[in-house]
């Protein structure tokens, strides 16, 4: 089969897009506008229901919705059997579409792309856990590999091994101002490093599709928010002043490596910017649901409420200033282990509902239903009536400090995501009130619970991205509508004159019918 074009796709995993288009206007990313003035452009609209952040990637990359595949949260679900997570294997995933180009003869160059396994029928060459944020291997380990197996020797010669060690950015905890400067350091030279891989394979090969993915504005984002954000609870005039704006500066970078890659195609390119989803302040109450799901089904009971020791002192720790931290830091590092509690409560399966890990942005509650967990509590008749019960006391549960409701939305994802896959969904999922700090909340039924979070993370997900497109005849300008994550996956298999395939999304009419037609004609 002749390709009707050849398609460069950047995916920067995390950019905001109301970053973006902030520091555009200010003329910090004179490359992405440059691109946007040429291209069509519109918002991404990821999965909704409180499930959009870990099904962000693996609805691009499959064209399908959670329910019809298996992948809400990355590769990660809720086993019923053991009440444990678990993470599906290869060939449970959904197919995704390269491997359709493959299949169709067409060439592809493929680098971590999230939640991706590694392809051994891949018509190219793939490189998965180069630099990611996510991996799709149990509990995020990163396991560098590529098909085939000896560029892996020549992109450690070009490259090296990743800056960061090959350990995921969440398990990085900054503490000192030194502790942010290497992280910092860390992702602006992954951003440098593989632009010159992504320049050294674009001009080596003769790729129908080549394919990259950033991850470094995701660990950004993630632990850097509160360097600049003055509302954030753990803002520090002395961090701000010491680091400057780092996460602009990584925008910065970001932008470079677009700009390098958009100097190597010519006109037969279809070149497609993806920002998946965005970013804001990690203002969470993932973790302190599981206690407020406890507390509503067994009652206040004496001791369980309240600030606990473990939180005293955390809250101590980020009082004590940036220099004196860093002095007596060796010494917490050996004591911090036992400041970190478990996200969720032990003995599930003695209870008739407990979190299970949805999004940082949103809680999700798992029945022990009969039939379906293997010590399930809850007839299968009562299950409607005992969310409609829990609903009622979620919504009366406050942010003590300011007094708004704690959840401003329910969800039931099974019901909004059909599918083979839906009962693996969350029964529930509470779209928590972002407009301010979690700290402490309070209902009649609960008391007073403290928040017991201590993850490292300061900022955490929106659910809008961003695409920009250019070439082969596509009308520049803004779209009239958002498209869906999950169009992309049959627009790419469109493009190459290829059918849909299963999909619930559909192909990108101003991406499409104009490149189609000119290569027809």
């Amino acid at each position: 089969m002749v390709p009707l074009t050849k398609v460069l796709l950047i995916g920067v995993d995390s950019a905001d897009p109301d970053l973006i288009e902030r520091w555009g206007a200010t003329g910090d990313l004179p490359n992405l506008m440059k691109l946007r003035a040429r291209s069509a452009w519109s918002r991404v609209t990821n999965s909704h229901a409180g499930i959009d952040a870990g099904s962000a990637w693996p609805t691009f990359n499959s064209g399908l919705n959670p329910g019809r595949q298996p992948q809400y949260e990355g590769m990660r679900y809720f086993n019923p059997k053991n009440y444990e997570d678990s993470y599906y294997a290869p060939d449970e995933a959904a197919s995704v579409f390269w491997q359709d180009l493959s299949k169709a003869g067409l060439r592809s160059f493929v680098m971590d792309a999230p939640f991706a396994h590694l392809d051994p029928r891949i018509n190219g060459v793939q490189i998965v856990d180069w630099a990611p944020h996510d991996s799709p291997h149990p509990g995020g380990r990163y396991r560098f590999a590529t098909q085939p197996e000896s560029v892996a020797e020549e992109v450690l010669a070009l490259v090296g091994p990743d800056p960061a060690g090959g350990i995921d950015c969440d398990s990085y905890l900054c503490e000192t101002i030194s502790d942010y400067k290497r992280f910092i350091q860390i992702h602006t030279d992954r951003i440098r490093k593989k632009a010159e891989l992504a320049k050294h394979y674009l001009a080596k090969g003769k790729w129908d599709l080549f394919f990259v993915v950033v991850a470094d504005l995701h660990c950004a984002g993630h632990h850097l928010w509160h360097i600049n954000d003055r509302a954030h609870p753990r803002y520090s005039k002395q961090y701000e002043d010491a680091l400057g704006e780092p996460l602009r500066t990584m925008y910065r970078e970001m932008d470079a490596f677009v700009g390098e890659l958009l100097t190597m195609v010519d006109d037969s390119t279809l070149l497609v910017f993806y920002a998946s989803h965005g970013m804001g302040p990690q203002y969470t109450g993932t973790g302190l649901l599981d206690r407020i799901l406890y507390h509503i089904e067994r009652g206040v009971r004496r001791n369980t409420s309240g600030k606990t020791l473990k939180g005293r002192a955390r809250s101590v720790w980020r009082s004590i200033p940036p220099d004196l931290r860093a002095k007596i830091n060796p010494v917490k590092k050996r004591l911090g282990a036992p400041l970190i509690h478990d996200v969720f409560l032990p003995d599930r399966d003695k209870r008739k509902f407990f979190e299970v890990y949805a999004t940082n942005g949103a809680g999700g509650v798992r029945v022990n239903l009969k039939g379906r967990e293997a010590y399930g509590i809850v007839d299968p008749s009562d299950y409607t009536r005992l969310l409609d019960e829990l609903e009622k006391d979620l919504r009366e549960v406050i942010n003590r400090e300011t007094g708004e409701p704690l959840i401003l939305n329910f969800n039931r994802p099974q019901e909004v995501y059909p599918g083979p896959y839906a009962a693996g969904l969350p029964d529930l999922v509470v779209d928590w009130n972002r407009n301010n700090a979690i700290q402490v909340v309070y209902s009649d039924k609960i008391g007073t619970i403290w928040q017991e979070y201590a993850n490292a993370r300061t900022g955490d997900h929106t659910s809008e991205g961003m695409f920009f497109a250019t070439g082969h005849a596509v009308p520049p300008g803004r779209l009239n509508h958002n498209v869906a994550a999950v169009d992309f996956a049959p627009t790419i298999r469109s493009i190459f004159g290829l059918p849909s395939g299963a999909t619930d999304g559909e192909a990108i009419g101003a991406l499409v019918r104009g490149p189609l037609a000119v290569a027809r004609g």
